[in-house]
């Protein structure tokens, strides 16, 4: 059986032209690959780009039951969106609650990816996201620390503050392996440097040198 990939919240298909340039330049096997957008705009876009190799799917991604999308897959990929507690309404914020360990406090949106990926995965397989960096260390997102320190964080690079543009942002790759916890997480800092510091079980921040990378990435505790 074929490997299966994810992309979660696919947009306009910006991960999946890079995956199929990244396995064109290297002769690789094309996988199975089912892409998830909520606005049915964008996914129509991505459909007539890729629909020649990859699924897409027109709906709530955090909603959807692995049935819906074939079945649980060896990859995730995704640039969730960001959206704030502010903007969730009350409704969906109930729902969200009701389904996810980490809907807890003034949650953002792309905290939940996390989970819902993660119940996706099969065993040993990985998750890459990029995303805020500040689930490392904000209140709202202690439920998602502890749920990570469940597994092996294989990886945590700071990107550029300006990746996106004119839009300053404080972007971070994450990559899980849906693996139990063993070794210390390689961190690559925006000055260059790379580091490992160990993941503590208890996800809380500063408790142990890993929820200690600074905002900017600079240095750590």
């Amino acid at each position: 059986m074929g490997s299966r990939v994810l992309d979660a919240g696919c947009g306009r298909g910006v991960f999946v032209e890079a995956l199929l340039s990244y396995l064109e330049g290297r002769g690789g096997v094309l996988p199975e690959i089912v892409c998830v957008e909520k606005d049915g705009v964008l996914a129509e876009v991505a459909r007539r780009r890729f629909g020649g190799v990859a699924r897409v799917v027109i709906g709530d991604f955090l909603l959807m039951g692995a049935e819906e999308l074939g079945g649980l897959f060896d990859f995730v990929i995704s640039n969730p969106p960001y959206v704030s507690y502010e903007r969730i309404s009350p409704e969906l914020r109930a729902t969200y609650r009701r389904l996810f360990s980490v809907a807890r406090g003034r949650f953002d949106l792309y905290m939940l990816f996390f989970e819902k990926a993660l119940s996706l995965l099969r065993p040993g397989g990985r998750l890459v996201f990029i995303t805020p960096e500040k689930y490392l260390y904000v209140q709202s997102a202690e439920s998602l620390r502890r749920l990570l320190a469940g597994y092996a964080v294989e990886e945590l690079e700071f990107v550029d503050e300006r990746a996106f543009g004119d839009v300053l942002a404080y972007p971070l790759i994450t990559v899980v392996h849906k693996a139990p916890l063993s070794g210390p997480t390689s961190v690559a800092l925006r000055d260059g440097r790379r580091v490992e510091v160990q993941l503590p079980r208890d996800g809380a921040p500063g408790s142990q040198p890993f929820w200690q990378v600074r905002r900017r990435g600079a240095a750590v505790a």
